[in-house]
């Protein structure tokens, strides 16, 4: 039985989002970062350049994830600034704003794609359990998230990904002194395991039974017709 390698992929990724966020949670503070002054105006015009500004990074052979104040030479993030500038991205500071639209959609797709099949459910609710997801907005000002992620389904056309339906908030419990991973969370694990292998296999047999309906139907149209 061959799962598919989308799904497999997926998984992998949630894991190591999961491991990521657990520590990240660990050192973040707990004051408010201050705004980057991102503006509804300036995400519209992420949006209708953003492929003019995505190939003109490939011109400075510069990743998106990588456009960051903190890290990049102070002579790039002149040219950026302008550049951002250039499309839109009012400034100063065009830079952070860039970095931060993209940082906070790629991680709220990251949030919302974990909802996807019954394993990344499961790692969802445990990455939840542990508030992981809030540390990790805490580190972001509420209103750039806010307004960012008010605009997911425009970003998520520009990326030319799915928009995917917002992550459906539970009631959080108490803090208790359980641990992070118990005998019943490997338990469930492989249960959730169980169902994606099923959902995978059925998906499977409805492709074979689609192929196989499609070469009958040839072969039937070919011997009916005289040439």
């Amino acid at each position: 039985m061959i799962l598919n390698l989308k799904k497999v992929f997926l998984f992998l990724t949630c894991i190591f989002t999961l491991c990521f966020v657990t520590v990240y949670a660990e050192t973040s503070e707990t004051s408010v970062p201050p705004s980057c002054g991102i503006t509804d105006s300036d995400i519209s015009n992420f949006i209708k350049n953003y492929k003019k500004i995505d190939a003109e990074l490939d011109k400075l052979n510069i990743e998106k994830s990588d456009v960051n104040t903190q890290t990049m030479d102070p002579e790039r993030v002149e040219i950026l600034e302008k550049l951002f500038q250039k499309y839109g991205i009012t400034g100063p500071g065009a830079v952070a704003k860039f970095s931060m639209i993209n940082l906070v959609y790629i991680t709220e797709y990251t949030r919302r794609s974990m909802q996807s099949t019954a394993v990344t459910k499961f790692i969802m609710k445990k990455t939840e359990s542990s508030e992981s997801w809030e540390e990790m907005k805490a580190s972001i000002n509420p209103d750039d998230y806010n307004l960012i992620i008010s605009r997911f389904s425009d970003l998520a056309k520009a990326f030319g990904d799915q928009d995917l339906p917002p992550v459906k908030e539970t009631k959080k419990d108490k803090k208790s002194d359980k641990e992070f991973w118990t005998d019943e969370d490997t338990d469930e694990l492989k249960d959730a395991v169980k169902e994606e292998v099923k959902d995978a296999a059925k998906e499977a047999v409805k492709e074979t039974v689609k192929d196989e309906a499609k070469k009958q139907l040839k072969k039937g149209l070919k011997n009916l017709l005289p040439f």
